[in-house]
């Protein structure tokens, strides 16, 4: 039997590079699609194509390369370095792969509202802790538990990761700061705190389009819509819906640009498809990048990614966050679906974000993934011979049989979930 191990499909070169018969090179995980054989290696497309891969490699599994004639080119044939060099190389592979994917993101551009800078509540949530607490619509949040929050994903991520009392809350209000202390409830499904304010959806103007009223009347990004037609605008749904119902009638549109305050007019023209009125402005802005910068941004992006996926480990060991709100292959295949419905850059994101996870739980010190693979072949090199192929199984099969015991508590909150929702 070939062991299939957990790495990257691109660990291949690694170990051509350390000798060792390479019998299935597999991009992707489960089912074999499509595949074809050159040399001694099958290579494969399997279902699970986006996340990583694995290799089979001969005399992989302990005692194996005494069923057969040795060739000196088994997995177990070499040194406890070659054969740390070639288990590593799969869960820095799936780094390099999320690196590669955010490179492509920052490069292609992504968009992003407006506002996304704005840390302002738009709305409280009526008999929620928050309005208990005494947020207000308008309170500008500053610092979380201390930390400065520049935009409402660093809000949520926060106060999501946070463990601990009540969380104290800097806001900003009419010029004065204030803390408040609040207790936030916990989602049934998922155990994570319930975040009950919402962020502003001011009206500003992300782009102008070239060519429609709004250019024409000299409106510019970063504009804010404060009225149309004397009534007062509170959100971005709220100034389209007036718009859109102005067709060839002229609008008069008061706006604020820094700190001063302009009125213009203009004449909204048919959109036929929609049968609407438009003026030509967006509230969203592309971010893009040049490739050197994307390339260092994405160094960032996975950094940051690292640190979070290392914090939530930690507190789901600490028992600080339960365990039902991890997501298993169920949980990612849907959440997948929902994320390539917004198109294929969030997609390209999200996977990299689950190569980021592939990559942190691969290192853990469990049998069976590569991290436990690491500690025997290290304790290996120190003891100057290998723990006894008894002992090893043994210890195989606790890490098989604790991983298959996750893998099934994991699905079952999966199936639970999505239950859950097909009910509401």
């Amino acid at each position: 039997e070939i062991k299939e191990c957990d790495c990257s499909s691109d660990v291949c070169s690694s170990d051509l590079k350390a000798g060792i018969e390479v019998e299935i090179f597999s991009l992707g995980l489960g089912p074999k699609l499509i595949g074809f054989k050159k040399g001694e290696t099958e290579y494969r497309l399997s279902l699970i194509f986006f996340f990583g891969g694995y290799v089979k490699m001969a005399g992989a599994e302990p005692g194996e390369e005494e069923k057969k004639e040795p060739t000196g080119r088994e997995f177990f044939s070499k040194t406890p370095g070659q054969r740390i060099r070639v288990v590593f190389a799969g869960p820095a592979m799936n780094f390099v792969l999320a690196i590669l994917l955010y490179t492509v993101v920052f490069r292609l551009g992504f968009s992003l509202p407006a506002n996304f800078d704005d840390t302002t509540i738009g709305e409280v949530a009526e008999s929620s802790s928050w309005a208990e607490t005494g947020f207000q619509t308008d309170d500008k949040i500053v610092t979380i538990a201390g930390k400065r929050v520049k935009n409402w994903n660093e809000i949520v991520k926060t106060i999501s990761l946070y463990s601990g009392g009540p969380i104290p809350i800097e806001v900003l209000r009419a010029g004065k700061k204030i803390i408040l202390f609040v207790s936030p409830g916990r989602d049934e499904e998922t155990g994570l705190p319930t975040i009950g304010i919402s962020p502003s959806a001011r009206a500003l103007i992300g782009q102008v389009i070239p060519g429609y009223p709004a250019e024409e009347a000299g409106l510019e990004s970063g504009d804010l819509i404060l009225a149309v037609n004397g009534e007062a605008i509170k959100d971005w749904v709220q100034m389209t819906g007036l718009i859109q119902g102005k067709a060839g009638e002229e609008v008069e549109i008061k706006l604020r640009r820094g700190e001063e305050e302009i009125e213009v007019k203009l004449t909204p023209i048919l959109n036929k498809e929609r049968g609407v009125g438009v003026i030509g402005i967006s509230n969203l802005v592309v971010h893009r990048y040049p490739l050197l910068e994307s390339f260092g941004r994405s160094f960032i992006k996975a950094k940051e990614d690292v640190l979070m996926v290392a914090r939530v480990m930690k507190m789901l060991i600490l028992k600080q966050i339960p365990a039902k709100s991890m997501a298993g292959p169920i949980g990612i295949i849907f959440i997948s679906g929902q994320v390539a419905s917004r198109g294929i850059l969030p997609l390209l994101m999200f996977i990299a974000l689950i190569n980021i996870n592939f990559a942190l739980i691969n290192v853990l010190p469990i049998p069976v993934v590569d991290g436990g693979h690491l500690v025997l072949f290290s304790l290996e090199a120190i003891r100057g011979k290998p723990l006894s192929e008894k002992k090893q199984i043994i210890i195989q099969k606790i890490g098989m049989a604790f991983l298959l015991t996750l893998l099934v508590l994991i699905s079952y909150n999966d199936i639970i979930r999505r239950i859950g929702q097909r009910i509401k």
